[in-house]
């Protein structure tokens, strides 16, 4: 069960935001440095990572950049596999790599939906518990 806190989820206009110098490179920038980190600690540790109160200015980022700063999400998940979400969604979860048979919880995930466009059409943040 996860508590979802949301932050963004709107629809935008096709526009990318990802060009140089914009807000969102940086935030892509700040997350990809997260990310590595918590994906660099031993099994089982705990983490202080929260979900970012700007993530908004990602939407209409093009899927290449966020595959580029974050690589290959956690969770992939398909069209229309998600009751009223019939684009795909992928998932970043901030957290180290967790023993086998636990589930673990605290930490941020970090999603997108992505429109057929090759944008990003929204984006969430939830803490898994």
């Amino acid at each position: 069960m996860q508590i979802r806190l949301i932050f963004a989820l709107a629809l935008a206009s096709s526009t990318s935001l990802s060009v140089a110098g914009q807000p969102s490179e940086s935030l892509l920038q700040a997350l990809s440095l997260e990310l590595q980190s918590a994906r660099s600690l031993p099994q089982g540790a705990q983490t202080a990572f929260r979900c970012p109160k700007d993530g908004g200015i990602l939407i209409g980022t093009r899927y290449e950049a966020i595959r580029k700063a974050l690589g290959e999400p956690d969770f992939v998940e398909p069209n229309g596999a998600r009751g009223s979400i019939s684009s795909p969604r992928w998932t970043y979860s901030f957290t180290g790599a967790r023993p086998a048979g636990e589930r673990g919880g605290g930490f941020p995930e970090l999603s997108f939906v992505l429109e057929k466009t090759g944008a990003v059409a929204a984006v969430w943040c939830s803490y898994v518990r």
